[in-house]
């Protein structure tokens, strides 16, 4: 399945209305997500083997297995979140927000001049309380 929708509110706003949501005992396998179209996982919910891309965001509350975040593709783990096994390419993004979980991320950054530089643009951003 491919999810291709033009997002008006930004890509992690609860008021968007497009994309794919993936609700409590639901699993969504092989999406891409991409030209920011969205990709919601509800706690209880599954996403395996995800690619999000070219502006594509995935919003977890339940579990994401197996995600590659390519070319301004963005993984956002909210409380209660997990991601495993994401895997971040150049411009990908990952955000986890307080109470959320990554475990077995790989960050691929492909920047050039090494990671003091300035135009290192992947990662991971990590969020707690303060």
């Amino acid at each position: 399945m491919t999810v291709s929708t033009g997002l008006e509110l930004g890509p992690d706003s609860d008021e968007n209305t497009g994309g794919q949501w993936i609700k409590a005992g639901g699993t969504g396998r092989n999406t891409t997500v991409t030209a920011n179209g969205r990709q919601i996982v509800q706690a209880g919910g599954t996403a395996s083997d995800t690619v999000i891309r070219d502006g594509g965001g995935q919003s977890l509350n339940g579990l994401a297995v197996n995600t590659t975040l390519d070319n301004r593709g963005e993984q956002w783990v909210h409380g209660g979140g997990k991601a495993a096994g994401t895997i971040i390419n150049q411009d990908g993004y990952q955000t986890i927000k307080h109470g959320g979980l990554a475990t077995g991320t790989i960050v691929n950054t492909g920047a050039e001049g090494g990671p003091e530089s300035e135009n290192v643009s992947s990662g991971q951003m990590v969020g707690g309380n303060g």
